[in-house]
């Protein structure tokens, strides 16, 4: 059994979060409505940074037949294995 990385749920203060085309893009090109729950496919950090040591977790999910990256800014209902 694989074991995953959990899921997210879209819960920013924004109406929808923007799906991006890779961790870092600033292209929109589907939008996730507000309060969707997403699985996790894959995670990665970009932006470290002196001022952000943690840079920004992007995670990896597929969404109405389109996979792309969401950032952590639009979700804090992260339920994360590893």
């Amino acid at each position: 059994q694989e074991v995953g990385y959990g899921f997210i749920v879209i819960d920013s203060s924004a109406a929808d979060a923007s799906i991006r085309e890779y961790p870092g893009s600033f292209k929109d090109y589907k939008r996730v409505p507000m309060g969707t729950k997403l699985t996790v496919l894959d995670k990665t950090v970009t932006g470290k940074t002196k001022y952000m040591p943690s840079g920004i977790t992007w995670y990896k999910i597929e969404y109405n037949g389109v996979s792309g990256w969401v950032s952590e800014f639009v979700t804090n209902s992260a339920d994360l294995h590893n």
